[in-house]
């Protein structure tokens, strides 16, 4: 189900790109925030911006995507990730205005000219007062590598298992990364420690290569203790610019009748900074869902379309009707549909006698929200236009225990047939000014 007959929040199945599910090879580079070496992408900035608080956002904040280092006479989009109410982009201080809000969050700044220097996102409230602010500054060509250290400051253990994990950034004549660097960094290791190295893209993806490339002008590597305690020292070299090295001790670590007697998380601070979940509300609502008092079709059973089981789904070739609890003034529309990896159906809605939506249903992973123009009533109808095209947009999506979670009932609808496994259909929420809350 939706909105309002289910729990409100987010599931973060994977945090880090993985195989999981071998959702294809190089899955481990396209899902997560982070990549395999923890390095953060612009999906974890991102994501930072839409959940930074309990459920709702709490703290005003912006990232923008990509960077800004490009070609003389470059001509793209530009976009910004913010949780306020409005953003303006800034490029060496001269405005190019606000930007076009979609998703809640998504600010698109269209056919933007490159020229070197900052680019600055401005977010605003409600009052038009700034309230955070992002921005990308181009780097000039690669000068050097710079070689840090990622994790607790502490002497590594000379347990056999502890790692170091380091990361190696090519750097502009003033330290900032040069983002479309895509060197190949060559590594030495001296002392006792064991190299478990990095990944980057390739044939064999560099596992356990002394050399490999930054992507997007970094990359990391892991260096395993030994049991024998000493100096390490990792360095690193590129053609053309200049290298570094990292140097620190591993300590020996005290043994009992062969066990350690240190815990791996030993010296590893935990934090309660946040404190209790707060007592109140954590959730502004924006849409409430109009019950439906019941439905009619020509064919098939129109109650399992808002059945609250996800096992089951009205299908039909004919329109259907849902009649609401009461008359609303309807805004949107969330369905799952039948097949919904891979059909696209060409329908239309009808609110009373008004023509409210017309177009194809993307394709999609599950539920889809369908905007409408704003109408008052108590009827709603919704009719297929033309037959479905059934065509796999994800991929072969392969499950790993119950394949039975794969199937999208795609298998029990006709070309010529609708199918609505759940719909519930919304009308705003207003503030007691009578402006909606968001």
């Amino acid at each position: 189900g939706t909105g309002t007959r289910v729990n409100g929040g987010g599931l973060n199945i994977i945090f880090s790109d993985t195989n999981t599910h071998y959702r294809g090879a190089e899955n481990y580079r396209r899902s997560g925030e982070v990549d395999p070496m923890r390095i953060p992408k612009d999906g974890y900035y991102a994501h930072r911006v839409m959940w930074n608080g309990w459920v709702d956002p709490e703290t005003p904040a912006a990232h923008i995507l990509g960077h800004w280092n490009y070609l003389e006479g470059v001509v793209k989009d530009v976009f910004v990730v913010a949780n306020t109410d409005s953003v303006e982009l800034l490029l060496n201080g001269r405005s190019l205005g606000t930007g076009t809000v979609s998703h809640h969050f998504l600010h698109a700044f269209r056919d933007v000219r490159w020229e070197p220097g900052r680019i600055e996102a401005v977010g605003r409230d409600a009052a038009d007062r700034e309230v955070c602010r992002a921005s990308h500054e181009t780097a000039g060509p690669p000068q050097a590598l710079r070689l840090t250290r990622i994790g607790p400051d502490r002497e590594l253990r000379a347990d056999g298992a502890d790692l170091l994990l380091v990361q190696v950034e090519v750097v502009d004549n003033e330290g900032r990364r040069c983002p479309t660097a895509l060197d190949l960094v060559n590594f030495e290791l001296e002392g006792p420690a064991e190299w478990r190295g990095g990944i980057a893209q390739g044939e064999d993806n560099y596992i356990l290569a002394t050399s490999l490339p930054v992507e997007c002008g970094v990359n990391r590597v892991l260096v395993r203790s030994t049991t024998q305690a000493g100096s390490i020292r990792i360095a690193a070299a590129a053609d053309g610019l200049e290298g570094d090295a990292l140097a620190l001790e591993s300590r020996s670590v005290e043994v009992r009748d062969g066990l350690s007697t240190a815990f791996p998380d030993d010296g590893l601070a935990g934090s309660l900074d946040r404190g209790p979940t707060p007592a109140g509300n954590s959730v502004v609502p924006v849409r409430s869902a109009i019950p439906v008092r019941g439905a009619e079709s020509s064919g098939g059973n129109p109650y399992l379309a808002f059945d609250d089981n996800e096992a089951t789904a009205w299908t039909g070739a004919g329109p259907i009707v849902f009649h609401l609890e009461r008359s609303a003034e309807l805004h949107e529309i969330t369905m799952k549909v039948g097949g919904f990896r891979a059909r696209s159906y060409p329908i239309r809605v009808r609110v009373g006698e008004r023509e409210v939506y017309t177009g194809a249903t993307r394709r999609s992973l599950g539920y889809i929200t369908l905007p409408l123009v704003p109408a008052t009533g108590d009827r709603v109808e919704i009719e297929l236009l033309a037959g479905s095209e059934a065509r796999e947009a994800f991929g072969e999506i392969t499950e790993l225990v119950d394949q039975g979670n794969a199937t999208t009932g795609e298998e029990n609808v006709g070309t010529r047939e609708l199918s609505l496994v759940e719909i519930e259909l919304y009308e705003p929420v207003h503030s007691p000014e009578g402006d909606e809350t968001r």
